[in-house]
This record gives C-alpha cells, structure tokens and sequence, in this order.
C-alpha cells in the first residue's frame, strides 16, 4: 500500500494523476477510485481531465461498497449479504422483541414495549438496536462473532443468536452454515485469515485502486484494504493537517489538548479523526510512503500563517507573534438574527468581492451548512431571480434530500401527517397548496383564497365529523367540523340563508357565487377524498398491506402528469424498498400507519442527489466527511451553538461505550475534523456565519464551539490587542432588517447591500424620521372625473361621507382589502366583537315566529362556542337585541311603508364651486329610501301621509351610522319626502339602547345643504378631503362649546394625537388603511386643502363645522321611553 500525504488536495489530485498515468495490464478495465462522499467524485473527474487532457472509464464505489465487492471476488458471491443490512435487521429485530419478551433478560425491554401499540416503540427501538448491531460488524467484529460463539449473555448476545437462527429458519436461505457467514465480521476475519494471492482468479478483482481521504475510514476496512494490498496496487491519499505525528492524541476526544508538549490548540481540539487514523496506520499496517508534498503557504494572511501553523504544528511564543493588520479579512465571522439574514448577507458579502477581485468567480466560491435542507428555500429565495440582472449570482445547491427536492415526497409526507392527526383546517389547507395535490383535483393557486374564504366562513375548524370529535375524548358535536360546513357550502348553493331554514342541522352558507360551483365541486372531491382514505389508513396493517394502501394514497392524491413522472419514481421505490426489506426479514406483524410513516420519511430524507455540486455558479451543499475540495473562498452558514458539531444521542446499552478503541466513530469528532478540513481547503478567505441574535429578543447567542476554539487560536498567533481594539475574529453585527439605513450610510463597508430595493425601504426610513414623501402631494389636485351620466347614487354619496380616503383611493384604482381573516384549528371559545355582531344583527331581523328558537339556527352556523359558554354568550346578545327589537317595534307601530325612489334635480347643476367642468358636474341625485314606516294608523290604512325613516342596528350607535342616516334624511327631505323625522337606534357602551332624532326639514332648506354635501363630495374625489366622522364630530361639538381661539388650538392639538394612535381597536380613524394611505407624510388636521375654486379652502376643522352644525342642529337624542311619544 503506498500512502500519500499533503496539506494540499491539489497535491494529492497531482499525485493521483502521476499513479493513473502509468498503465495497468489490462487496459480496458476501468479504473476503481474510492471516494466518501458524491461529490468528490464530479470534483475529481473534472481535476483530472484537466491534468491528463481527458479522464473516462473511471468507477467511484464507497468504500463498504467496493469491500463487499473484494470480499465476493475473493470468498466467492454472499446470496445472503442483505440479510444484515441495516434495514432488514430492523424488522427482524422488530419481530424477535415480540418473540423474546417472555425472556428474564428481555425484561427491561418487555418493560419499555409494554402498552405498545401498533408497535411503534418497538420499530423505534429495533432501529436503534439494528444500527447498533451494524455498528459492531464493523467496530466490534470480535464482539459479535464471540456472541455467534457462546459467549455473552445479556439480551444483546441473547438478541443477536436470536437473530442468527431466525435467518437459518427462514425460507428459501437453507445451508445455513452458509448463512452463518453471510454478515460483514464473519467475511472480513475469512478475508483476513484465508486472502491468499495465488487463489484470486485473475481480472476478480482490479488491477489498481485509489482511495481519496481515508481518514474517517474505519479501522477493519483500513486492514482490509491492507491485505488486499498483496495482491492489488493500493493507493491512499490523505489531506493531512501537518507533517507531523499526531497518533498520541487518538485515545479520547476530550484529551487532545496534549497539554503536557507543544502542540497547536487546533490540532489537539479537532484533530481527533487525523490523530486517530495515523495511529492505525503507523501501529497495524504495513506501507510504503508515496511522493506526497506538503506545501507551506505564503505568510501574507492570517488565514495562511494558521494553514502554516497547523502545517508546522507551530506554536507561537510571545516573540513569535504577528502584528494585527487592520485590513486583514481573510477569516471573518458574521452574526445575524436569523438564517434568513445569514443568506442575505451572504449575497451582499459575495457580491462585494465580485466587485472587488474581478477574478473570482462564482465557481470558485462554496457555501456549506451543517443542515442544508433548512437553508433550500432561504437560498432559493435570495439567489433565484432574473438571470439578466448584473447583480444575479448563478448558483447550484447539492446535498438536497428527496423529500426537500421533490415536490411529490414532501406531499406525501405531509399527506400521511394530516391523515394521522385531528384534520385541523390550517393543516388541511397547507396540504391543498401543495402544487402535486393541487394539480391531481383541478385547483389552481389563484382559487386558494377564495377557498380559504369558505372555510372560514362556514365554521369548519378540525375533526371529519361528530365521530372524529369522540375519538379525542370530546362530546360527539358536529359543528364546526369538515362535515358540518361542507353540508353550509353545499346547501347554500340551493337554498338561500332566510334565517329560519335549518337543514340536516346546518344553516345554508349562501355567498357562494354561481360562477364559483365547480370550484366547490373539486374542492369537495379532495375533501371525500381526504375522508375517505382517513378511514381507510386505520391499522394495524401489514407492512405489504400499507404498502399497497399507499400507493392507492399516491394514485389518488397526486398528479400523474407526465412531465412530473419523476416526482412519483421515487415514492413507489421507497414503498418496494420497504416492502423487500420487511419480507426479507420474515416480518408480517401488523403495525401501525405512523410505523410506515416514520421508515418511509427516513428513506425520503436520507437519499440525497448530490449532482449540482461544482457543477457551475457557486457550490451550496451539506458539511459531509471528504468535502473539503479547495475554494477560493469557503463560506459556512449556521454554525451555531449545540447544531455544529452536532450532538450524538447516545445509547445507554452501547457496547462500544464500555470500552472505546481507537478508531471508534463519534460524529462530534468528525464534525470536529471536518471543520479541519475546511479550514485548509480555503485558499483566499474564510467566511463564517452563524445566528449570534436574538430575532424576538436580540439577546446574543454563542457561535458554535469550534468557531471560538478557532477565535483563540488567531488570538494567540497575533500580538494582543491594544485597549479598546477588538478581537480578530469579533463577529460582525448584521442590523435585524435587510433595510436598514446602516447597510447604505457607508460608515461601516462590511455591513454593505447591494439590494436596490432594500436601498429603497432605508432611505424611506430616514426619510421617516425627518420628512416622509407624501402619497398625495400637498397642493396637487385631481381632475374630479366621474360617469358623464350628470346623476349621484344616493348609496355611492352615503358611503363618500363614511370614509372620503376609501373613495378617493377607489377612485383611483386602490383596493385595500382590510377583510383578512386567518384559518382558525379549534371551535371558537370566545368570539370577537364583529362576530358577535353578526349574532345580534341577525337576531334584529329574525322572524318573531323564531326567536324562541333561533339559537339552534346560530348553532347551525358554527358561530358560537359549544355547549354552556354558547349558550350564556347567545343569551346575553339575545338580551340587547330584544331591548332594541322592542323599542324599534313601538316606533314602527303603524307598520311599513313602502321603499320610496326620489330624485333631486339641481338647478344649476352642482361641481362649479369645487373647480369641475360642465361634464363632470352633478346634475340630479337618484336613490331608494328604505326603513320607511307609517307615522300613524291612518297613513297605514290608506297608503298615504307622513311616514318616519328608521335605522336601526345592532351596532354600537357611532358618528358613521348616524353621518349615514342624516345624509339620507337629508336627501329625503329635499326630495319632498313626507318625512316626519328620522330615527337611529343603536347600542351605548353600556349595551343599553340608544336612539337620535333628525327633525323633518323644509325642502329649501334641504336642498341647500345636499348641494352642500355633493360639493364636498366632489372636493374629496380630486384632492385628500381632511374629514373624519369620528374625530370631525367631535371637533364640531368641542368647537360649538368653544368661547376663544386659543381652545380651537387646544382641540385640534388632542384630536390630532387621536388620529395619530396607531390601534384600531381603539376605534382610531388614524389607524384605518385607506386614512394612513392617503395622509401618509401629512397632517391633515393642520392643513387646508384646496377646493378647485379661487379662494375657496378647505381646512379640518371648516369641513368638521360645515358638515356637522347642521346635524347637531336638529338631532335630539332620545330616551327609549319617551320614544313612543314623538309623532305629530
């Protein structure tokens, strides 16, 4: 065995290139290079088709592989060999625990499976258990093969004889002698005792194998590969950290620090791996040394003078240390709050040296992380985009697990998590946004909202059905299930909401459009659909049998298109992966569907695709063993606390524990070496990030452990700080937001973004804090277009004065949609006042007939909470709408009057004062007055005299209802309404009844202030109108009561910190979207806003008297009592 050593992997490619360069015997025969890791073997290929002017027939087996191969070559084919692969030992562990547990020394196991059911905790413990056994053939061949002996008689032993013999009986394996040797140890020690050159067949095995890393090889397959060298020419490539020996540190991790000698701290800390390997290599094989060269790197960074000092096993004295160099970045440390923040910085990080090192170039950069699935969608969102823009960075992301990279394995995943649980509506509607699931019934991405819409509106929260709900131990209700508001959905479609209809105990949800049927239609499919398979996944099930259920699962849910062919390969192979290993084993036990669910996410997330490694753009892939090709620049995301090096969940019952050997595999210790490896495969700069914040807190967090080993270690090859300067490696603070004015101000260069528009939201920031560009400049009007019709709705007028800022944005294309409601997952507790609300609106016009009653029919909407909480909440709504259902039906005594249309001329016609032309001034006012009512028995009786206006409402009595009534009793008075007057009923604070009186006004007199009000409104369509219902009234009120200028100050000073409090539980007219929108960057209280006409302003507290003095004027409010008293 020749054993090659270099601190350079462009070194070792060299020397690899020179050993193929010389030919073997047979020619034709493929060379056999064994690799650790899928990407080495694209990064190899490509290195040495450069060096050799071209580079094929090439094999890159792992190295279990390619023994298994040699030990078959050798020994003869092992038709028994997937009997111990880890996959298959699980069932026939599995199996045996069952078989066992009546066994004295099973009975801590029998203890810990006891109530086990559909053997859940048994799967999860024979999985342990198989890795552990798998394990053993490897670290601990002797162990096993003296358990096969006799020897040992705990329940490991015990299990493991066991499972010998449940091989030897298994059909159709017969020779069980043969058998017996079928697992790795045994063919390893005949390996070892009988590999005799002579007896190899020739071409059996290759002329010539390369094996690149090796330093986390095992130690048997280390001998193996040893033996095999008598026969076959074996090549070893090491990245080795120094020149130097480091086997005395192998014996534990946690006593490298070799305090008693000279050593670097970083050799000793995360050279365990190394250490370890050169100890098996030197103390039990036999090699000759190859012409590797270790190659010392240029002292001009400190990143090189670390590479150096690992190389020398260097350790600095106080007179050896360098002087800090304030431009030196060759290793920095970046800390953000979030991984988020981590990519983007990145970006603006790799963008920066772009810029700066026009010869560096996207390939020449890799970015690893511990977990890289957590990183995909962080990457893709931050990376992706238009491949023409100059500041894209082409990029490849590898290492990706199946289920992260095929939309179909995450759907299923996802799928059979849903199926399992409670059917909670968030989750339900998670799963239809997957594309493959989506796609498979019909629904496209734009009709989720509406979707969302109808679950929310009809009540559905979680469980199938009254049954589902019992499962959990709840009373068997049916509302607010699946089943409950699809039945809302679907009558709704044939039968109208009339209040008093209450079908299959459900009231119709009747706001579904025609046009939208069919979509209900697919939607309700993928329901039945989601139900029906709910009830057919229930277990125990064979392992065969959950299989064939899945893939009627995957039939049923997912898209067969076939251009997404692809997405489903991989799920019906997982699925006769799982059905092979478990009938290999003998295991036909039923299990459970979480059993199935857990091996199959297991295989989905493990398989990964490692072909976009170095495959062009900047490299994104996992930290994995033999990943340290060189780069020019070496970037790491995440490496925080307790993720890196990872933390091992080690097993209480672990024979290695009792007595570990060097060589023994700890995944902190290779996490530990790996990042070794990192640091020599940089060549130019190393870039670490981890979250070093707090998002919620901004409290500071630790970065990983090797990273401060890292950070002492500079310390102690530099000079020590002056006062007040910081350690070289301090992190970099990264600002919370992407837009933060630090990442523009120049002041410090490493916080720089290249983002245009984050540029955008900074510079709105500091604009923020002096002057912030209003949406509607001041001074600047618009044209006060409309229809050239020359005619007003009434109802278009009404809501104008309910809020200007929403019609001037409609007027202008705006939609703010304020309606957002989100999914809720379990009936509703306690309700919000809009839906309590819509209780108390209803129960105002419910038939009488009803009222008794009419709980059920709330009960029917899925609006209440069940049970007593329901009932005491209906009871107490009930009570107010009774109080004003009675004080409405003494003033509607003499009963309805029929809608009146009217129509107001206007002569000239109106829009002159305001600045509008001939076309766009207001000619007429149209409209229907509703809520009419007889003023007495005789106007009843003869369909003619005095009639009142009432609106009344279940809503607290607020300026805008009553702003709303006034502008219709206005328009009634003008249009020679026989008005007598007009009412408003509503709520107080205290839930007492309120009621405003609007007297009757002379026609004159009303069509005056209408004209007065269409001016406005026409004002308020070209220019931000600075009128508020709320705070206007108030204003008006205060000012009516004023006695000096001096408290009009004082008025608009407390009003205009109302308008400024941001909470619109508050009921704060500042809050509302439309008015943030359109005042944005003003103060619309202060100022005065012109009306189109020369000389003509409006100003707040101008439009608050001239539109509320009049309805001050004659409003009256009423006690409740003395109601029935006003008539004529």
């Amino acid at each position: 065995m020749y054993v090659h050593r270099s601190n350079r992997m462009e070194v070792l490619v060299d020397e690899l290139a020179t050993v193929l360069r010389t030919p073997k015997l047979d020619v034709l025969a493929p060379e056999t290079i064994l690799i650790q890791s899928q990407g080495m073997e694209r990064w190899l290929g490509r290195e040495l088709a450069n060096r050799l002017g071209g580079f094929a027939n090439a094999r890159f087996p792992f190295p279990r592989a390619f023994i298994h191969e040699a030990m078959d070559a050798v020994l003869g084919p092992n038709p028994h060999a997937a009997l111990y692969e880890r996959a298959t030992m699980t069932w026939a562990v599995a199996a045996l625990f069952s078989e066992l547990r009546e066994d004295r020394a099973f009975a801590a196991v029998a203890g810990y499976l006891r109530d086990d059911e559909g053997a859940v905790r048994r799967l999860q413990l024979a999985e342990r258990v198989a890795y552990l056994f798998d394990q053993y053939l490897i670290y601990r061949p002797k162990l096993v093969l003296g358990w096969e002996a006799g020897r040992g008689t705990d329940w490991q032993a015990l299990l493991w004889r066991a499972l010998v013999e449940r091989y030897e009986r298994l059909e159709p394996l017969g020779e069980a002698r043969d058998q017996r040797k079928a697992h790795f140890a045994a063919r390893a020690l005949e390996f070892e005792r009988n590999f005799t050159p002579l007896f190899v067949e020739r071409g059996a095995l290759p002329a010539r194998v390369c094996v690149v890393g090796g330093a986390s090889l095992p130690p048997l397959f280390l001998r193996l590969l040893a033996k095999l060298a008598e026969c076959v020419e074996v090549h070893l490539f090491w990245l080795a950290p120094t020149r130097e020996y480091m086997g005395q540190a192998a014996s534990d991790e946690d006593a490298l620090a070799w305090s008693g000698g000279d050593v670097h701290s970083l050799l000793a800390s995360l050279g365990g791996v190394g250490a370890a390997f050169q100890q098996i290599l030197e103390g039990e094989v036999s090699y000759v040394d190859g012409a590797g060269e270790f190659v010392e790197p240029a002292p001009d960074s400190v990143l090189h003078v670390l590479q150096g000092d690992l190389l020398a096993n260097r350790v600095r004295d106080g007179g050896a240390r360098l002087p800090r160099s304030a431009g030196d970045d060759s290793i920095s440390l970046v800390s953000c709050h979030s991984p988020m923040r981590e990519v983007e910085v990145l970006r603006d990080r790799l963008l920066a040296l772009f810029e700066g090192d026009p010869s560096l170039r996207p390939d020449d950069v890799v970015v690893m992380a511990p977990r890289i699935d957590a990183y995909v969608p962080l990457i893709e969102a931050v990376f992706s985009g238009d491949p023409g823009d100059p500041l894209a960075i082409p990029y490849r992301i590898a290492d990706r697990s199946e289920r992260s990279l095929n939309p179909a394995a995450e759907a299923l995943l996802r799928l059979l998590g849903v199926l399992r649980g409670r059917l909670k509506a968030s989750e339900v509607l998670d799963l239809l946004q997957a594309e493959p699931v989506r796609r498979r019934f019909g629904i496209e991405a734009t009709d989720l909202p509406e979707v969302y819409r109808w679950v929310h509106d009809a009540g559905i929260r979680w469980a199938e059905d009254a049954a589902h709900r019992a499962e959990y131990g709840l009373p068997a209700e049916p509302a607010n299930t699946w089943r409950f508001g699809l039945r809302r959905l679907l009558l709704g479609h044939a039968l109208a909401d009339d209040q008093r209809t209450v079908f299959a105990d459900v009231v119709p949800y009747d706001a579904l459009p025609n046009d939208r049927v069919e979509l209900l239609g697919k939607f309700t499919r993928f329901c039945e659909t989601l139900f029906h398979f709910r009830r057919v996944l229930r277990g125990p099930l064979s392992v065969v049998g959950w299989c064939e259920r899945l893939r009627e699962v995957i039939e049923a849910f997912l898209a067969e298109d076939p251009g997404v062919a692809w997405q489903l390969r991989p799920l019906h192979t997982a699925l006769h992966e799982l059905e092979a290993s478990a009938g290999l084993a003998g295991f036909e036990e039923p299990v459970a569907l979480e059993v199935l669910a857990a091996q199959l996410s297991e295989r989905l997330e493990t398989d990964s695709a490692s072909t976009e490694f170095v495959a062009g753009g900047v490299t994104f892939c996992a930290m994995l063993p033999m990943r340290s090709i060189p780069f020019r620049v070496v970037c790491l995301l995440g490496m925080n606390d307790g993720e890196f090096p990872r933390i091992e969940q080690q097993l209480g019952f672990d024979k290695m524990l009792e007595r570990p050997q060097v060589g023994d595999r700890s995944q902190r210790a290779e996490d530990r070496y790996l990042f070794l490896e990192t640091l020599l495969s940089a060549r130019d700069r190393l870039v670490i990030s981890y979250v070093g914040r707090g998002i919620q807190d901004n409290q500071p967090r630790p970065p990983s452990v090797v990273v401060a080993e890292l950070a002492g270690a500079i310390e102690q090859l530099l000079v020590p700080p002056q006062p007040g300067e910081p350690a070289y490696l301090e992190p970099v603070q990264h600002p919370l937001q992407p837009f933060s004015p630090r990442a523009f101000d120049g002041v410090d260069p490493r916080l720089a973004s290249f983002g245009a528009a984050h540029a955008l939201g900074a510079r709105a920031l500091v604009e923020g804090q002096g002057q912030v560009t209003p949406f509607f400049p001041l001074g600047v009007a618009l044209p006060a277009e409309r229809e050239p019709s020359g005619s007003l709705e009434l109802q278009e007028l009404v809501a104008f004065y309910q809020n200007p800022a929403r019609s001037l944005l409609r007027k202008l294309g705006i939609h703010l949609d304020e309606d957002v409601r989100l999914v809720e997952d379990r009936e509703p507790i306690e309700t919000d006042a809009l839906a309590r609300y819509l209780v108390g609106a209803r129960l105002m016009t419910a038939p009488e007939e009803l009222l008794d009653a009419y709980e059920r029919v709330e009960l029917a909407r899925g609006a209440l909470p069940l049970g007593s909480p329901g009932r005491v909440l209906f009871e107490g709504i009930a009570a107010v709408a009774a109080r004003m259902r009675h004080t409405a039906a003494r003033i509607t005594r003499h009963g309805p009057a029929p809608p009146r249309a009217i129509v107001v001329p206007f002569e000239p016609s109106v829009g002159a004062g305001v600045g509008v032309d001939a076309e766009g001034r207001i000619r007429e006012l149209v409209g229907v007055l509703e809520g009419l009512h007889w003023a007495e028995d005789e106007g009843s009786a003869s369909g003619a005299g005095q009639v009142r206006m009432v609106h009344a409402s279940y809503a607290r009595l607020s300026p805008k209802h009553e702003l709303a009534a006034w502008v219709r009793h206005v328009a009634g008075c003008a249009a020679g309404v026989p008005l007598l007057d007009t009412l408003v009923l509503g709520r107080g604070d205290d839930d007492g009844v309120l009621v405003r009186r609007f007297a009757a006004l002379p026609v004159e007199r009303a069509r005056e202030l209408l004209t007065d009000l269409v001016e406005l409104y026409l004002a308020g369509l070209g220019a931000p109108l600075p009128f508020f219902p709320a705070l206007s009234r108030t204003c008006a009120e205060r000012l009516r009561k004023a006695k000096a200028g001096d408290d009009a100050e004082r008025i608009v000073s407390a009003l205009e910190r109302d308008l400024q409090d941001p909470n619109p539980w508050n009921g704060a007219e500042g809050a509302d979207l439309h008015v943030s929108w359109v005042f944005r960057g003003r103060r619309p209280l202060r100022e005065t806003i012109s009306s189109g006409q020369e000389g003509v302003s409006l100003g707040f507290t101008e439009l608050s008297r001239r539109v509320y003095d009049p309805l001050l004027d004659g409003a009256d409010e009423l006690a409740p009592d003395a109601v029935e008293g006003q008539g004529p």
